[in-house]
Order: structure tokens, then sequence, then C-alpha cells
């Protein structure tokens, strides 16, 4: 027996099948709730460790390329292999599992070189003002010194023993 309450016209019987999310699946499999669904979990975190030679595989893919192969190019690869394998995780769910999940020394070494590079392109980007009254052009001190140190970082990150140990080991 189905009742619908008038404030918030949901099914009395989804209300029992409700998600970890407190979101309601009624018997039509249908969703409703304003609660954000969890995003499901990282494959290649479920897999690390497991004896699977695919995941072995893309795991030390992804260590070696790291530092060699943009990381779309990288995100799109894992993410051909994994469905290959009957494991769907996209583009974007790879680069947030390197990103965001990944500890590996190299790999860490490698988000922080393309973020100071980012960091380094945008001010640099943003260093130069041109008026538009006169056309004449000046330079931001505050853009010119997060470029100086964006760029001394890096310099001093290529410089380092520890990025040259994980550059030989590549």
């Amino acid at each position: 027996m189905s009742q619908t309450s008038a404030s918030t016209d949901v099914d009395m019987q989804s209300v029992t099948d409700a998600d970890s999310n407190g979101n309601n699946m009624n018997e039509n499999g249908n969703v409703s709730g304003n609660r954000r669904r969890a995003p499901r979990p990282c494959i290649l975190c479920a897999y690390h460790g497991n004896t699977s030679v695919v995941t072995r595989k893309i795991v030390t893919y992804l260590e070696d390329a790291i530092s060699n192969v943009h990381k779309e190019e990288i995100c799109l690869q894992v993410s051909e292999e994994l469905k290959n394998n009957q494991m769907d995780m996209t583009p974007d769910e790879v680069e947030i599992h390197i990103n965001q999940h990944m500890i590996n020394k190299q790999v860490i070494m490698s988000n922080i070189v393309h973020d100071l590079i980012d960091i380094a392109r945008a001010s640099k980007q943003s260093c130069l003002l041109t008026s538009e009254e006169t056309g004449q052009s000046a330079v931001d001190p505050k853009q010119a010194s997060i470029y100086f140190k964006a760029v001394d970082q890096l310099g001093a990150i290529l410089r380092s023993e520890a990025f040259k140990a994980n550059k030989s080991t590549a």
C-alpha cells in the first residue's frame, strides 16, 4: 500500500529504500531526494595492492610515465586500459586518483612541478598591464613577484637531489 505525504510527495515504500546518501529509490528504480550522491569508489584505489596483472601494470605505468607523459594522455590511456578490462573509470576519475589519491614521491613531485609551471605561466601573463587610456605598458609588481617566486621554487626543485633521483629511476 502506497501513501503519499502532502508535504514531501515521497512514496512511503521508498522511504524504506533510502540509500546511504539519504536519497530514496522507488519501485521503478528512480531516485528522489535532494542530497548529493557520494562519488563512486576509486577503482584504482580499490584494486591497489591486489595481485591483478592489469592493476599492477597500470600503477607501474602511472609511476613511470608521470614525469614524461602529459597527464591528460596518461588519463586517457589508463581509462581505455581499464575499460578494456571491464573496469570503468573516466579520464577525469583517473586524474582525481593521480592528483588526490597517489602518494608516490615521484607522482607528488611531478604534480608540484606542474602546479608551479601553471602558476608561473598565469602570473607571467598577468605581469604586463597595458593602460587603455595611454596604451603604455607597466609591470604589475605583485604578479611579477609571484612569477619570480614560482620560478625560484621550480628551479630549486629541479636542482634538488630528490628530483634528480626520481628522474634517474624513471
